[in-house]
């Protein structure tokens, strides 16, 4: 091989390590991302109250209920929370006027739905798992970006020292 070659090789073969660590570390990084950012949501709740309206059931692509308060302002509980949000009990006890104590994380996350005298709607037990598990899911992004690296820097060690390495000086 001619000095000439062996440069453009060598070159070519830093390149390739750089974008193979870069395509790896990608993974534990865009983990840990995601989870700041769903830990962040979560941390970020509103509390308001409300004077209640109406409620309907919207049936869409989605289906959800929809409180309106006085303002007209919209709040969506997703369907999939039939089992926690006790729709028939609610509309038995809540009375145009009445006031409700909503937390949420956006307009359409409500997370805890409450009168004075009655809960309608609690996430705040699922809320916290989901937070626990966030967190947990942080850990793992830790331990798999170190894990990583010192990986890489054992191979890229062990490449130094190999054959191949030594052919393109």
């Amino acid at each position: 091989m001619t000095n000439e070659v062996k440069k453009v090789t060598k070159r070519k073969a830093f390149t390739i390590r750089i974008v193979i660590y870069i395509a790896v570390y990608m993974l534990p990084v865009g983990m840990l991302i995601g989870t700041l950012n769903a830990i962040k949501q979560l941390n970020n709740h509103q509390v308001e109250t409300i004077t209640f309206s109406s409620i309907r059931h919207v049936e869409a692509d989605s289906d959800y209920y929809l409180i309106k308060d006085i303002n007209d302002r919209e709040f969506e509980i997703e369907t999939h929370y039939k089992k926690v949000f006790r729709y028939e009990h609610f509309t038995d006890y809540i009375e145009v006027g009445d006031k409700l104590t909503i937390t949420y994380i956006s307009k359409n996350t409500v997370l805890e739905i409450k009168s004075e005298t009655a809960t309608y709607l609690n996430l705040s037990e699922s809320t916290r798992l989901l937070n626990q598990s966030n967190i947990s899911f942080l850990i793992i992004s830790l331990i798999l970006f170190v894990l990583i690296a010192v990986t890489e820097v054992y191979d890229y060690g062990e490449w130094i020292k190999s054959d191949a390495y030594k052919e393109l000086k």
